[in-house]
């Protein structure tokens, strides 16, 4: 019997997903995408994205966020 890692099988999902997952997030980004800065630009010291998706929300970090 083959061991699977599992690591590795969460990759290759992730990867075949993140592909369409902004597609999909679409409608949603009309409402949340005009709300993105002004939430985000409130963070600061260290920052833990939970559910980064395709990571949105990065680029709109400032420069001294850790």
């Amino acid at each position: 019997m083959k061991k699977t890692n599992n690591t590795e099988v969460i990759k290759h999902r992730y990867n075949r997903y993140s592909k369409f997952y902004d597609f999909f997030e679409a409608p949603m980004e009309i409402f949340f995408g005009k709300w993105r800065k002004e939430i985000v630009r409130h963070a600061s010291g260290k920052v833990l994205e939970v559910g980064v998706g395709t990571g949105k929300n990065i680029k709109c970090y400032n420069n001294d966020i850790d």
